[in-house]
């Protein structure tokens, strides 16, 4: 409910006021009371919360370039390949018709124009948005968020205090026969802060400090909705320092993201002051003149219900009857009377004796009423005094339960942190023995590896020793034969160099059509997207304008509910965690396991392409020969890349465990900057309640 203090002050002084001051009483009370031994205390305690606008600015001014980023977000080709049975192959590319022609090995037979592999290269290519750039828009985004979060709680945190106007107005002065003593006390507490949240203008120009952070707090939410932040969510983030890209030394946008990287990398101040002001000072006169009214008031008030002996006398002329005066007037009387004298004696006695017991009574009856008002005034003090203690007592009972609670909080956390530290050394225990199992499984597989080459290489020796053998028995009988198979075989070569050079054009002109029909098509989808981006802008902003109006009415039951999602996030955060590493160790297992299956029927494969091989002819044996080095050559490279994927996952795991103590210590410092804020309120409220109690002291005194 709103109300016009103006309209019912106008009220008071035109109405009221202006009614009683014609009065004699109000005059000459108003003139007794400025008389007397007055005293005044006006104090006011205003906080004034200034906020560092800087970093307010520098994120505004990235607001646009991130909005560009997102909208339009950079995309690359992922690319894998993988050598799969001629049945799995998808899709035959040039790419695998030069692998295969680089291993003969794969070619099951040949005839005529056609070659039939048994095994051939597939190449597999995706669409992907996990550009170095994007990831770096993405950490740039949460690190934002804890930053912005980060200082909202500290202003929150800190403004607990109110803004505090006190006035203590004392009077002791004489009217009448009366002694008049009045006190009068007053404290307005009102909020400090408040965080208004209802944003009509989304021009920053025209919001306060409080809602232009509140509107970046809502453009960074619906940043963290978009797709591309969706897409990368849950992917590596990017550690400092950042890679000077083309993309983050050229594109304006980037640059001006990486110009806010910085920023927020070596802002330290808390981007807010916190001033607390207190002032005393001296009333207006206008301002004692209204308080001396409400005197009268009060005045009237109390007289009207203790009833109307003892009441004001004003001050009047009143004549003094000397005994000269009563006698003249007692010898007038007689002049004009015929009555006795004793008769006349007799009833001025019985009227002095009347007048003088009505006098008696009427000050033994103003006596009560006065004793009355003291018990009244003693007990009204006392019920005071006794509601101060009481409420003193509820307040030190309200904050050893507060402490209590803390300790327990504090008590909490550590038991918590604890449980967690073990789980990490618990985990980091079975990480550790698994990569010594793994190491002993390595170390195995590899002396058995060298075991099976030296078996085969014995055995390699003692068949050429028998081949050379029997080849100087075969020499004479193959000569001719090697002679006209070197015919056949120039023949065949230079039919398959032709059919091979078709195939090169006939594979260039595919190459050159489909380059100029994929140039057509992203021309095409530009024009697409470009119409598309438009129709989305206009959507977007109608969405825009309808979900502000609904954000205006569910703003404050989402601020409810995001705390509540944060709390549950933390704890979900860390069962997910710890799924996460069993998931991934299961993973790891169920790929090491697909390993040594390839890799055994790699060596199954080896066994029954070398017994082929020892069927077929000398220039076949010579060929395959070749095939095998160049075999040998691809699994040194395929051994070489499952030993840097094993790298990288260790490095991985390692990056992992370095965030974990990274968020350990964010969440230790945090604790201990709301506690310093904690503290230094504590302090603030203390000193004011020191002052308050030195206050009641000096009024119980002056009472």
């Amino acid at each position: 409910m709103i109300l016009d203090f103006e309209l019912l002050y106008n009220i008071y002084t035109q109405d009221f006021i202006s009614l009683v001051q014609g009065e004699d009483f109000y005059t000459e009370f108003m003139n007794k009371a400025r008389s007397g031994n007055s005293e005044v205390s006006y104090m006011h305690r205003f906080i004034d919360k200034q906020i560092d606008l800087t970093w307010v600015e520098a994120i505004e001014e990235a607001i646009i370039p991130l909005d560009n980023i997102i909208r339009n977000p950079r995309r690359f080709i992922v690319q894998e390949e993988e050598i799969v049975n001629i049945e799995l192959a998808r899709k035959i590319s040039p790419e695998s018709i030069r692998h295969l022609a680089q291993h003969t090995n794969m070619i099951a037979k040949v005839e005529e124009d056609t070659v039939t592999p048994n095994r051939i290269l597939n190449i597999f290519k995706e669409e992907s948005f996990e550009t170095y750039e994007n990831r770096f828009i993405y950490t740039l985004l949460i690190n934002l968020q804890y930053f912005i979060s980060k200082r909202l709680r500290a202003i929150n945190d800190s403004v607990d205090g109110n803004n505090v106007t006190s006035i203590l107005f004392k009077d002791n002065f004489k009217i009448g026969k009366e002694n008049v003593k009045c006190t009068f006390e007053m404290t307005i507490d009102s909020p400090g802060f408040k965080m208004d949240s209802n944003l009509l203008d989304v021009d920053p120009e025209k919001l306060s400090k409080f809602q232009r952070i509140e509107r970046i707090k809502k453009i960074l939410y619906d940043f963290q909705n978009s797709p591309l932040i969706k897409t990368l969510h849950g992917t590596s983030l990017v550690r400092p320092p950042i890679m000077r890209t083309n993309v983050l030394q050229k594109n304006p946008d980037f640059k001006k993201a990486k110009a806010l990287w910085d920023f927020i990398e070596t802002y330290r101040d808390s981007g807010f002051n916190v001033e607390v002001t207190e002032t005393n000072e001296i009333p207006s006169e206008n301002y004692l003149a209204d308080l001396y009214s409400t005197m009268v008031l009060n005045y009237s008030l109390l007289k009207h219900y203790i009833g109307n002996e003892g009441d004001y006398e004003p001050q009047k002329k009143r004549k003094i009857i000397t005994p000269q005066l009563i006698e003249r007037t007692f010898f007038d009387v007689l002049d004009d009377l015929t009555f006795d004298i004793d008769v006349v004696k007799k009833i001025f006695n019985e009227q002095v004796e009347k007048t003088s017991k009505k006098r008696q009574k009427r000050e033994k009856e103003v006596l009560a009423v006065i004793d009355q008002a003291i018990k009244t005034e003693k007990k009204r003090k006392e019920d005071i005094e006794r509601a101060r203690l009481a409420e003193l007592e509820r307040q030190k009972a309200e904050k050893r339960a507060e402490q209590q609670r803390i300790r327990d909080e504090k008590k909490k956390k550590l038991e918590e942190e604890k449980q967690a530290k073990l789980l990490i050394k618990q985990e980091q225990q079975r990480l550790r023995e698994e990569a010594k199992k793994k190491l002993e499984a390595e170390k195995l597989a590899r002396q058995l590896e060298r075991e099976e080459k030296k078996r085969l290489k014995e055995e390699e020796q003692k068949r050429l020793e028998e081949e050379k053998r029997r080849k100087a028995q075969e020499k004479q009988e193959l000569q001719k034969a090697l002679e006209k198979q070197k015919e056949l075989e120039r023949k065949q070569k230079e039919r398959e160099k032709l059919k091979l050079q078709k195939e090169k054009q006939l594979q260039a002109e595919k190459e050159r059509q489909r380059k100029i029909k994929e140039q057509q098509k992203l021309r095409e989808q530009k024009a697409k997207e470009l119409a598309q981006q438009k129709e989305d802008e206009r959507k977007r902003k109608e969405r825009e304008k309808l979900r502000l109006q609904k954000e205006k009415q569910a703003l404050e039951e989402k601020e409810r509910q995001r705390k509540i999602k944060e709390q549950q996030k933390l704890r979900e955060q860390k069962a997910r965690e710890l799924a996460q590493q069993k998931e991934d160790e299961r993973k790891r297992r169920e790929r090491e396991k697909l390993r040594l299956q390839k890799e055994k029927q790699a060596l199954e494969e080896k066994e029954r392409q070398r017994r082929e091989r020892e069927q077929q002819k000398l220039k076949e044996k010579q060929a395959k020969e070749l095939a095998q080095q160049k075999e040998a050559e691809q699994k040194r490279k395929e051994r070489e890349k499952l030993r840097l994927q094993k790298e990288k996952q260790a490095l991985l795991e390692k990056e992992r465990l370095r965030k974990a103590k990274e968020r350990e210590k964010l969440k230790e410092k945090k604790a201990k900057e709301a506690a310093l804020l904690k503290e230094k309120e504590a302090k603030i409220k203390a000193r004011e309640k020191a002052k308050l109690e030195a206050l009641r002291e000096k009024s119980k005194k002056n009472n």
